[in-house]
């Protein structure tokens, strides 16, 4: 039987929409919002310092907008007027839309995540829910394959992430095609390219990595609280050269990017990146429409990749020029 006792963060973020939805109802006083949360979460909702970790839930709800005050000669919180919840200006609405369009049951936590998503919208004002709930921009946040199926794992990582502790994994890499054992330092859990990775620094290689979720067959917490770092990945400075066809455009999907025009209409590029495969992944899209300067390892891979393409397609290029004048591409 799957164990569904609630993870460090969900319970704070459950005790929150608690203590929100008393709020709601009118000012409590602080024995009144821990009895709320125990009568919905049990006796242990917040521990062993429950007006503690009460003021704690209190300032992350001021910090996410809903303006909790206090009365002194009452003793009791509020929500002034009807609290951040009532007054979102309209592109705050719409953020809040294209999140709840975009929720779906492939997502990590996609359980507690669309509870939330929908007690939120359940206490907007009437007109505010119907601004949110009319249709819009959709994202594809996406996990392929679906995260229901890894929810142990996922369940593991999330309380390595909340405790700080390090994760024993047993990891099956795509390229070696076996299984091994590595202990690392989680830093986080991220959605990319439809795929769920964990961030963590891998102390026997020496460096930070990602591990996708779907690849981790089994994964422990350890006793061993893992070090501070102040950085999940060291920026890398990339330095490409655009035609001028992307040019008119500019590139996506990199920080910091500066683009200094040239004479010929191409454009000089540098940015910032954590992660050469990604980098790599998205260079890659452009084409022929993209030359890497630095560094000179990305530079150095890109032309292996192009040396493979070019052998497997060798004698294809002029199918492409048929396709292209087929289907009237430019």
């Amino acid at each position: 039987m799957r164990d569904t006792t609630p993870t460090p963060r969900r319970r704070v973020t459950l005790r929150a929409l608690t203590i929100l939805r008393r709020l709601l109802e009118g000012p409590a006083s602080a024995v009144a919002l821990i009895a709320a949360a125990e009568g919905e979460l049990g006796s242990d909702a917040f521990g062993e310092s429950p007006l503690f970790a009460l003021r704690r839930d209190l300032q992350a709800l001021r910090a996410a907008g809903f303006a909790v005050g206090y009365d002194r000669a009452r003793g009791s919180y509020a929500l002034a007027g009807q609290g951040g919840l009532g007054r979102l200006a309209d592109d705050q609405a719409a953020a809040l839309g294209i999140l709840v369009r975009s929720a779906n049951e492939t997502l990590p936590f996609s359980g507690p995540l669309c509870a939330c998503l929908a007690a939120v919208v359940a206490a907007l004002p009437p007109d505010l829910r119907q601004r949110v709930q009319r249709p819009g921009l959709r994202f594809d946040l996406r996990a392929d394959p679906p995260m229901g199926q890894h929810h142990a794992v996922l369940e593991t990582l999330d309380r390595a992430l909340a405790s700080r502790h390090c994760l024993r994994l047993v990891y099956r890499s795509a390229s070696r095609g076996v299984a091994t054992r590595r202990t690392v330092e989680p830093l986080d859990l991220v959605l990319r390219d439809r795929h769920v990775y964990l961030e963590a620094f891998d102390g026997e290689a020496g460096h930070f990595r990602q591990f996708r979720v779907d690849r981790i067959a089994e994964a422990s917490v350890l006793p061993r609280v893992a070090p501070q770092r102040t950085s999940a990945r060291p920026a890398i400075r990339l330095r490409f050269r655009i035609s001028p066809r992307l040019a008119r455009h500019g590139p996506s999907g990199f920080d910091r990017a500066q683009v200094t025009p040239l004479p010929d209409g191409s454009a000089l590029v540098t940015a910032e990146t954590t992660s050469l495969f990604w980098a790599a992944r998205a260079l890659l899209s452009y084409g022929e429409h993209v030359e890497v300067l630095d560094p000179p390892g990305l530079r150095r891979e890109l032309g292996r990749i192009a040396q493979v393409l070019a052998t497997r397609y060798r004698g294809a290029a002029g199918l492409v020029a048929e396709e292209r004048t087929r289907y009237d591409v430019p």
